[in-house]
């Protein structure tokens, strides 16, 4: 499987502050702003390049703390003029608060056009009441997460920018086109999606289903306890379950690189591991042929292939 097009439309359209004619970037401008807000029923952020810090709020309002840095060629003029382009606003569409970087009263669906070499850094800081599902889509920059948010689906997409999550939700669906993720989930998760174009993914905490797809890096995923489906176009697998049910379903496929599932200690799972070069072992009777793997459980399935790279299995302690 190779990442989906949205993700690869994401880290091409999205990708902002094109350098012009490499122009000495003699013009400095710095926006900041602050703002507090009622709790909505949802929360967007969307930044074109500043990073993004979203936390528990303590209380029941919205807290923003933005800062903004533009350097552009055409002195500080041009560069007080630029940076309405990408300050920071906060808007609201019905219950949904979307904070985002754009023009005052523009569309920021539309693209504008430095007058000339630019480049620009900054950061966007959210406090954000527990039970607000939240959708964060970042352009270039790095995204944070801090808190247990309650029972909410949560979103976050990066075109050039790592993951980081110390996260409570009840679902995240996560997409990084260059960058690396690093999750680790406070509660119980009932659904982690994932994809990734050019980076790896490192995964904690109580997962009870998982679909990773990644084009270029490693899958590790440790906590496990009911399905998952995992991909990797150019690396390594490993998926380490602290449960195995008979609803277990486990597929698992490596262009290049080894596939290691980890199991709880009295698993007996069916199923069949493949590889065209390398090598197959499991702690479980098993029969092979022409290389091809058969278990013979009868709690759960494992279905692990791989094109380049070694096929194991194993029991924790």
């Amino acid at each position: 499987m190779t990442p989906s097009i949205a993700l690869r439309t994401l880290a091409a359209a999205l990708l902002v502050l094109p350098l012009g004619a490499c122009l000495p970037l003699d013009g400095k401008a710095d926006r900041a702003m602050t703002a507090s807000e009622a709790k909505p029923t949802s929360l967007t952020i969307n930044s074109r390049f500043c990073d993004v810090e979203l936390s528990l709020a303590t209380g029941e309002t919205v807290s923003v703390d933005a800062k903004v840095h533009l350097e552009t060629s055409g002195g500080n003029a041009t560069a007080e003029r630029e940076i309405e382009f990408v300050a920071v606003q906060v808007v609201r569409e019905g219950d949904t608060l979307i904070i985002r970087q754009g023009p005052v009263g523009g569309d920021p669906s539309k693209p504008w056009s430095f007058s000339g070499s630019s480049a620009g850094s900054g950061v966007i800081r959210v406090a954000l009441p527990a039970g607000v599902p939240f959708v964060i889509k970042a352009a270039s920059g790095d995204v944070t997460c801090n808190g247990d948010f309650g029972d909410i689906a949560a979103t976050i997409n990066t075109a050039s920018g790592d993951i980081k999550t110390t996260l409570g939700a009840k679902s995240l669906s996560a997409e990084a086109a260059s960058g690396d993720s690093t999750l680790k989930f406070l509660r119980p998760l009932q659904r982690l999606q994932w994809r990734g174009a050019s980076g790896s993914l490192d995964a904690k905490g109580v997962i009870a289903k998982a679909d990773l797809n990644g084009a270029s890096g490693d899958i590790v995923v440790d906590g496990l306890t009911g399905s998952c489906d995992a991909s990797a176009a150019s690396g390594s697998i490993r998926l380490v379950f602290s449960a195995f049910t008979a609803e277990s379903v486990v597929s698992a496929s490596a262009a290049s690189g080894d596939i290691v599932i980890v199991l709880p200690a009295d698993a007996n799972p069916s199923g069949t591991m493949r590889t065209a070069s390398g090598s197959m072992s499991a702690p479980m009777p098993m029969t092979t042929s022409r290389g091809t793997a058969t278990l013979s459980g009868t709690i759960g399935t494992i279905k692990a292939s791989a094109a380049s790279g070694d096929v194991t299995i194993k029991k924790q302690g």
